[in-house]
């Protein structure tokens, strides 16, 4: 297996999040969780979704595309923190996801899924030989 120079995350699919915070609705007044990602390495946040998916109910799919992510260090664990932006209040943190891009056991995978309880992550990864 040859190994790649680099590793870019090309999209990052939000395929489910918890109905609930805490027992309670997301958003005040009964509303749904607008979501944004954030993406981490051990030293700094190297992506930041500027975009904001609204109104997510449950069973939707959010879908950041065009990421263009350089991941330097492959064998790293990354964090992906799924947000809950609210303008009028502090931002609610859904879930914190981990992920390292290079898998002993499946290589170097297109895709990554990661579910932790309630949320489910596809990462969409572009390899670099």
């Amino acid at each position: 297996m040859a190994t790649p120079i680099s590793v870019e995350l090309k999209a990052v699919e939000v395929l489910s999040i918890p109905e609930f915070h805490n027992g309670e609705s997301w958003d005040a007044y009964e509303g749904y969780p607008d979501v944004a990602c954030m993406i981490a390495n051990a030293n700094q946040v190297i992506y930041e979704a500027e975009d904001v998916k609204t109104d997510i109910k449950e069973g939707g799919k959010v879908v950041f595309t065009d990421l263009s992510v350089q991941l330097v260090d492959m064998l790293a664990t990354h964090k992906l923190r799924l947000l809950d932006i609210d303008v009028d209040q502090k931002h609610d943190i859904i879930k914190y996801l981990y992920f390292t891009p290079f898998n002993k056991d499946k290589g170097f995978p297109e895709t990554i899924d990661i579910k932790e309880g309630e949320a489910e992550v596809r990462l969409h990864l572009k390899y670099h030989y």
